[in-house]
């Protein structure tokens, strides 16, 4: 049985990122957290682009996102703390 290929470019960050915005306002996120988490997101496209590594959501490994500069800050305990648990 054959599956339906999504369109190409349809899983790169990029794209996904408005469609993800969305899903954040319905969870009812304030504006702040909203445009962090998503100018966090938009900076490890940028990073992953910029260092040739893969932009496709199914093709991000643990080892790309671990070579983003903002996961050493934040090792370093440099910029926001995580978001805690309610």
């Amino acid at each position: 049985m054959a599956t339906a290929q999504a369109p190409a470019g349809v899983a790169q960050l990029t794209v996904l990122l408005a469609s993800w915005r969305i899903h954040l306002e319905a969870a009812n996120l304030s504006a702040t957290t909203i445009r962090r988490y998503t100018d966090d997101a938009a900076s490890l496209a940028r990073f992953l682009a910029d260092h040739g590594m893969p932009t496709a959501a199914g093709s991000i490994r643990r080892e790309h996102v671990e070579a983003s500069p903002g996961r050493a800050s934040r090792e370093r305990g440099i910029g926001r703390p995580p978001p805690q648990p309610l």
